[in-house]
């Protein structure tokens, strides 16, 4: 193409080799082929100079693209790409912490109306040198003793309604913690998604009942229980059901002494299929409801298996809530997006959200980000709970959802990863 290396404009030159350094980045091929072709006729001393000034340039697309990309990302208002707000909230994550250094940047009232709470994001006092990591899921007893599933060296950690700090167990028995839920006699149903298992134990941790082989999982989509299961809930007559998501799109139900029954769903977007069976609850008729996760709903069933209705107005719920005995409204909690296209988008999570029951409407938004609440007091909403009080917990996996959300970008301080919310008279 040049016949004269020196001969071009500088400018247009620079132009014209550009093209091959961004595509030796990009495909080293491809990149070649194009150098090739816009030197064509140059002899064999030409092109070695060209070459250098194309490795020049590659350099120099690399080094820019490394500076820009994370700034691109979370926004420059200068550009016209995205709302001001992100540039800020991308260097102040966390910017006004409480005076115990976890992430506070709204009021600490959410909702409002029949829904206030106090948000307390630093409500559980563990032991020193311990950390939850990220709490998968939490659940409460019938002396309102709050029982939280992490994925740390310790699993299962319980503590009183003021947060002091009461024992802990199964440490060496779970392999990723990700549901659980209470019986009526106070047991607690353990789902491990690690090792496809759910196991019934006391409250002090002695395993009753195990459901499915620890560490053999079921072929992937086969329909066998289980395959990545993830929540487990009883219904009123004690029989056990457990959602079996990650690797099977599979409601299962067992006896109370863990015979299986049957099994019920298959993946798809129509009524009784699934695209990640998330979490599972029932009331107290014995309707299963379940938390139809990528489908972005709530699927409910009577206790055989047939579809009855389903919940809309969510995004990717992830933990579901219904109090013992006839409580009007369901806690669901919503993880929020996870494409990088919608993290800074509003009105879809991470939230709360109280849902009336008997018609799906949407009672309160708790802590959804918006412009106004960047990055909001939620992360990644995964296990949600109440107590008698109508107090509310929320376990977040929120390294994990944080690190999906806003790659390469360290929230200062560490976001919560579990919070409680104190209703308000």
């Amino acid at each position: 193409m040049f016949t004269d290396p020196d001969g071009p404009d500088e400018i247009i030159e620079a132009f014209l080799l550009g093209f091959p350094a961004l595509f030796s980045i990009i495909n080293p091929v491809g990149g070649a082929f194009v150098f090739q072709a816009l030197t064509a006729g140059c002899t064999g001393a030409e092109r070695m100079q060209l070459a250098g000034k194309v490795a020049l340039y590659s350099l120099a697309v690399l080094m820019i693209s490394l500076w820009a990309g994370p700034v691109i990302s979370t926004g420059i208002p200068s550009l016209g790409r995205n709302p001001p707000y992100r540039l800020a909230s991308a260097h102040r994550f966390g910017s006004h912490p409480n005076p115990k250094g976890n992430a506070m940047t709204t009021p600490t009232i959410l909702g409002s109306g029949d829904f206030r709470y106090r948000l307390l994001p630093d409500w559980a006092r563990l032991p020193d040198g311990w950390d939850f990591h990220e709490v998968a899921a939490v659940a409460v007893d019938s002396r309102d003793q709050v029982y939280v599933f992490s994925r740390s060296a310790h699993p299962v950690t319980v503590f009183d309604r003021d947060g002091t700090f009461l024992r802990a167990w199964g440490e060496g028995v779970f392999k990723r913690a990700h549901g659980l839920s209470i019986a009526p006699d106070d047991t607690i149903f353990c789902t491990d998604d690690g090792d496809h298992s759910v196991r019934r134990c006391t409250p002090e941790g002695k395993i009753l009942l195990t459901l499915g082989t620890p560490g053999k999982p079921r072929p992937y989509m086969g329909g066998e229980p289980f395959c990545q299961c993830t929540h487990t809930a009883l219904s009123p007559s004690g029989e056990i059901y457990v959602s079996d998501g990650y690797g099977n799109a599979r409601v299962h139900k067992y006896t109370p002494d863990g015979r299986h029954i049957l099994s019920w769903g298959t993946s798809g977007v129509g009524k009784g299929e699934f695209n990640l069976p998330h979490n599972i609850c029932c009331d107290e008729d014995g309707w299963v409801y379940v938390a139809d996760r990528e489908n972005h709903r709530v699927q409910i069933f009577n206790g055989q298996g047939r579809y009855e209705t389903e919940w809309r107005d969510l995004h990717r719920p992830s933990g579901l809530f219904l109090a013992k005995g006839r409580c009007p409204y369901c806690y669901v909690g919503e993880c929020g997006p996870t494409f990088g296209f919608s993290r800074n988008a509003s009105n879809l999570g991470p939230r709360v959200s109280v849902v009336n029951k008997q018609d799906g409407t949407i009672l309160a938004r708790l802590g959804d980000r918006t412009p106004a609440n960047f990055p909001g007091p939620f992360t990644s909403p995964h296990g949600i709970a109440a107590d008698s009080k109508g107090d509310i917990y929320v376990g977040e996996v929120a390294k994990t959802g944080w690190g999906n959300l806003f790659p390469g970008v360290t929230p200062h301080p560490p976001r919560a990863v579990l919070q409680k919310l104190v209703k308000q008279d």
